[in-house]
């Protein structure tokens, strides 16, 4: 699929969570929106229908913040690869039922560790990506996602870990590196993207892209860097910037530069990912007809 056409990717899964005022039972002793993947599974199921039925072609497992970190001393801190094992499980069965082919991404967020300040978590974050990473495959993902990467030591880990994975269990799954930087392109730990891509690029890596970032010129020189697909999913910043501009700054986004994947990311929402979808409607008919 990719190449074909420009895709659509979905939006923030925790935006919808949390405007569905879930019983805190659901939660038990977290707050983490990924346990409901084992213990309110419906309710994710529904936000999934959601993405699909406003028109996007990816939907992305509720797994971005399941990690040890996020749920150390709870219940569910040895149930990682449990959670992301369902969550894949859950996405692929929803998308199954539309009669147009959704791609399920298994989200891989970066945690809220940075081993750039703190190296001495290294064992444990490795530990972390590989639960989150193993369940997510053995979960028939389509595409792996690691995604608003801000830490180079944090992605090194862990494309260090799908590479063992992958190794070991003979698997083939595309990859995507999405980053969140600042508009000079250098991601928080201070590394730029540039120099970061010419030195993790593999054949697993089938992309790279931009996230949880609102209009950033940067998007602009992703193809000029590398000749593997682009994904651009900015947060609703954009909205409130653009305002009654979006239409034409998206248009002519898809129009300037080669973005393969196009989506939306924190605060955006199934009327967002409808929008999107019309603008991106347009752009690929009209690139069929010249």
């Amino acid at each position: 699929m990719f190449g074909e056409k420009v895709l659509v990717l979905d939006g923030a899964m925790g935006t919808v969570l949390k405007k569905k005022n879930i019983d805190k039972k659901f939660f038990a002793s977290t707050t983490s929106f990924e346990v409901l993947n084992i213990t309110a599974e419906d309710i994710v199921k529904d936000v999934h229908r959601g993405y699909i039925e406003a028109g996007a072609d990816i939907i992305e497992t509720n797994t971005f913040d399941c990690s040890r970190f996020s749920l150390k001393g709870t219940e569910f801190e040895e149930s990682v690869y449990k959670i992301c094992k369902k969550g894949a499980e859950i996405a692929k069965e929803v998308a199954k039922n539309y009669e147009n082919r959704v791609l399920v991404a298994g989200s891989v967020g970066p945690t809220s560790v940075s081993l750039t300040q703190n190296s001495t978590m290294e064992d444990e974050m490795r530990k972390s990506y590989r639960e989150q990473i193993e369940g997510l495959v053995d979960g028939d993902i389509d595409i792996l996602l690691i995604e608003t990467v801000y830490d180079y030591r944090n992605l090194k880990i862990a494309i260090e870990v799908f590479k063992e994975i992958y190794r070991d269990k003979i698997l083939n799954i595309p990859v995507i590196v999405s980053f969140t930087c600042s508009e000079k392109g250098k991601i928080y730990s201070g590394e730029s993207i540039q120099d970061i891509i010419k030195e993790i690029d593999n054949e697993n890596i089938v992309g790279y892209g931009l996230n949880c970032v609102g209009m950033t010129p940067f998007i602009e020189k992703i193809s000029q860097i590398t000749s593997k697909i682009t994904v651009f999913y900015p947060n609703d910043t954009i909205l409130n910037e653009l305002k009654n501009n979006f239409e034409n700054y998206i248009y002519n986004l898809l129009e300037k530069n080669r973005i393969n994947i196009i989506g939306g990311c924190c605060g955006t929402e199934c009327l967002y990912v409808d929008k999107i979808k019309k603008i991106v409607k347009t752009y690929n008919c009209n690139r069929v007809v010249k």
